[in-house]
């Protein structure tokens, strides 16, 4: 909220650009019931033995993070995403869509049979400055395109959490 509403010194801005958030809820597919209920019941097993050491702990987290990772891969996210791609159509620029290594290849598979311009960004985008992006790395390579209207929609994996400034 701070961030939001707190203006950074000499800008007249904010910190973040206002957003609005509104989650979307989806239901697991009968495969991944059953697998959410089998990584539950490993949990709850290893939440009795976790303090007893450090190798226990761990295999209770890895067990929390696979759980976790059920939802974050469901299949019914990407009708969700159908939904919302629907709902905008036509107003797609600008758009950023934060996915997981899985989902990466299917979201970028479902805008482009919509005719929806889009870009990677992942940790495998360059860092290092090169002359074919005239002195600049991939990723500002990237980002540059992303805000001069190249593409669309930009499709993301865990390297954007630190925040880039793209205000539109």
């Amino acid at each position: 909220y701070q961030a939001l509403h707190t203006e950074k010194p000499g800008t007249g801005n904010a910190y973040l650009t206002p957003y609005i958030y509104h989650p979307i809820f989806i239901n697991l597919n009968k495969d991944e019931v059953y697998a959410y209920e089998d990584e539950s019941k490993k949990i709850m097993r290893a939440k009795r033995v976790k303090d007893k050491d450090e190798d226990a702990r761990k295999r209770y987290e890895r067990l929390l993070m696979a759980r976790a990772n059920i939802y974050k891969n469901a299949e019914m996210k990407y009708s969700a995403l159908e939904t919302i791609l629907d709902k905008i159509k036509g107003d797609e620029d600008d758009t950023i869509i934060y996915v997981s290594n899985e989902q990466i290849d299917e979201v970028i598979n479902i805008l482009s049979e919509r005719g929806i311009r889009s870009k990677k960004y992942t940790q495998k985008c360059g860092t290092k400055p090169l002359r074919k992006y005239r002195g600049k790395t991939e990723r500002e390579n990237i980002i540059e395109q992303f805000k001069d209207g190249s593409f669309h929609v930009l499709v993301a994996i865990k390297c954007l959490d630190e925040g880039i400034d793209i205000p539109s």
